[in-house]
């Protein structure tokens, strides 16, 4: 069985309680100029899977489509292989947070390099502390550290069944 529909099904097993999702308005020193395209592309899968989340108050809904969404995330050095993450304040103050994107011509005023890997993968790599803003023209959503712990959780759980 596909270990996306394992995950989904143990999420309906365990009666998981879902919290809302957050969006983030990105601030005037953030902001780029969309090209007609980049507007265009501004409705991608994973902001739709957010709006949903917030339209159903389920942030699983949102959380399986990071998981399965590959990124690009800004680098904290020159050296892309390393995977060492850029971190800056988070939306929730006193906490920390990487900035990913499912475009990297969206991430086009941010000058440090970009690392491309899976929502997976990214999940896997950054501290437990830390947390995701995801940006996209015009705007952004925001994953807790609280809502990774969840998902962690969750992943672990059907690992755990499935071996």
């Amino acid at each position: 069985m596909h270990k996306l529909a394992i995950f989904l099904m143990a999420f309906a097993v365990a009666g998981c309680t879902s919290t809302p999702v957050t969006p983030v308005s990105k601030s005037p020193s953030e902001a780029t100029t969309m090209t007609a395209s980049a507007q265009q592309d501004a409705n991608s899968p994973l902001k739709l899977a957010f709006e949903r989340a917030r339209k159903e108050s389920d942030m699983a809904i949102a959380l399986v489509a990071l998981l399965k969404t590959d990124l690009y995330v800004v680098a904290g050095s020159p050296n892309t292989d390393a995977k060492e993450f850029f971190i800056k304040s988070s939306p929730t103050k006193g906490r920390m947070c990487v900035t990913v994107t499912e475009k990297e011509e969206w991430l086009q005023s941010i000058k440090w390099p970009k690392i491309k890997m899976s929502g997976l993968e990214l999940v896997n790599s950054i501290q437990e502390s830390w947390e995701i803003v995801v940006i996209y023209p015009g705007g952004g959503d925001y994953v807790t550290k609280e809502h990774l712990s969840w998902l962690r959780k969750a992943l672990k759980e059907t690992q755990d069944a499935g071996a």
